[in-house]
């Protein structure tokens, strides 16, 4: 039976797979390494990521639509994008967020509200559209009452002309009557130089002469008095319309604007006018139903400015009608503020604004209203006087005696210098056609309430 020898050798096997088994243990702990510093990664990447938005942002379709949009910018790029284009909408050109949020404060601020830019920009807009409209139709109510007065010139010219040749027959007739009457007094005086040479020889005859030339005599102071009554029936009737012709020079009026806006139980309302169109605090408006502004100038209400913005101003309502209250869509005027240009006034007489009686520094205070309402205050009338503001006539005092002082003489010369100034202006205001305003009608047209504290004074 045959040996079996068993060769000796190396494990080459064994060696193998130790060799193989720590390759593999080296792999692991390198692959260890790797996932712990990408788990790392990781995790600092979600915290960026929820730095740049909430899963709900990621997820919301704005985002999903920039992540999956055309656009090959980032999500941050595209916001950073819009960014840009809102700051550019909101200040006009690309500047910093911060730069166009505080612009846009400061807009909140002076509109005082904050309804979003666009829409207020939208609502200024339409604002100066209807401002511009309302412009083209002052415009044309302008051209209407230049024409309206140039038709009323014609006609009072016309009217004058007929009055004039009313007053030349009237001077005709009163010429007739004082013809009459010389001739009846020479005639008398000629027949009592003969009666008076009759005298001695016919008595009688005289004395009935004389009962005959007495009531010759009442006869014709009889037709001198029926003759005198027709002329101050003339004369009244001259004077009525010289009156006529003053109010009907007065022309039509406009409101200036009107009330948009009423805040109840405030004693508070806007209208449409504002520093663009000349208001300044302190000036007043009466305040008149779509009836339209009347000669009187009475209107149901008075407001008062109070606070001005561009185009609106704040007023405070200073007396109004209960039972005709203000009501939105009202106008408002005021004599002495014109939108179009400052009109020119002149002031002449003495005036009576808290009924304490009328005096002549009261005048300083008319004049200063017409300055703080829009107006222009002249020293003398003529072509560019618009209106002329007549206070009571200034009394005409009686003539010192030769030898008063020299200083009442003075005085006297004053007071006489200001009463013929004033009923010269009175007259030449209506040889011109120029409208005339007493106190209370001032007062009306303007929408001034004179303070109650000032009638103590």
């Amino acid at each position: 039976m045959a040996r079996v020898v068993q060769k000796s050798g190396v494990p080459y096997l064994a060696i193998v797979f130790a060799f193989l088994f720590l390759i593999s243990a080296v792999v692991a702990v390198l692959m260890y390494l790797e996932a712990d510093d990408l788990k790392k990664e990781l995790v600092k990447e979600q915290d960026i990521r929820k730095k740049l938005a909430t899963d709900r942002q990621w997820r919301s379709k704005p985002v999903q639509a920039m992540v999956t949009g055309k656009d090959r910018n980032t999500v941050v790029g595209q916001f950073e994008k819009r960014e840009q284009l809102l700051t550019e909408i909101i200040t006009g050109s690309a500047t910093d967020p911060e730069d166009a949020k505080q612009k846009a404060e400061r807009a909140f601020a002076v509109m005082a509200e904050r309804r979003g830019l666009a829409e207020e920009v939208v609502n200024l807009y339409d604002l100066l559209k209807s401002k511009d409209q309302r412009i083209v139709e002052l415009q044309k109510e302008s051209r209407k009452y230049l024409s309206e007065k140039q038709q009323a010139s014609e006609t009072a010219k016309q009217m004058e002309t007929k009055l004039a040749a009313e007053i030349e027959s009237l001077k005709k007739q009163i010429n007739d009557i004082d013809k009459k009457l010389a001739d009846a007094q020479k005639a008398h005086e000629k027949q009592m130089d003969m009666a008076k040479g009759e005298w001695k020889d016919i008595r009688e005859q005289k004395d009935q002469k004389i009962a005959a030339l007495g009531k010759q005599l009442d006869k014709l102071n009889l037709d001198i008095q029926r003759w005198k009554t027709k002329y101050d029936i003339l004369l009244a009737k001259y004077q009525e319309l010289i009156a006529k012709w003053t109010e009907d020079l007065m022309p039509e009026m406009k409101p200036d604007g009107k009330i948009v806006r009423l805040v109840e139980g405030e004693n508070i309302c806007y209208i449409d006018l504002g520093r663009k169109d000349g208001v300044g605090p302190d000036v007043t408006f009466s305040v008149y139903g779509p009836e339209g502004i009347p000669k009187d100038g009475i209107g149901k209400a008075k407001i008062v400015v109070t606070n001005v913005s561009e185009t609106i101003s704040e007023c405070r309502i200073a007396e109004q009608d209960k039972e005709n209250p203000i009501v939105k869509g009202d106008g408002v005027a005021n004599v002495a503020f014109n939108i179009l240009g400052k009109l020119t006034f002149l002031v002449e007489g003495d005036f009576d604004l808290h009924g304490t009686g009328a005096t002549a520094a009261a005048a300083e205070e008319v004049k200063a209203l017409i300055r703080r309402f829009g107006g222009k205050v002249g020293k003398e009338l003529n072509i560019d006087t618009s209106f002329v503001v007549m206070g009571v006539s200034p009394v005409l005092p009686r003539e010192p005696k030769q030898d008063a002082p020299p200083n009442v003489w003075k005085v006297y010369e004053q007071q006489k210098k200001a009463y013929e100034r004033y009923h010269h202006i009175q007259q030449v205001a209506r040889d011109m056609r120029i409208p005339v305003l007493n106190t209370q009608r001032f007062i009306e047209l303007t929408g001034y309430v004179p303070p109650k504290e000032s009638a103590s004074r």
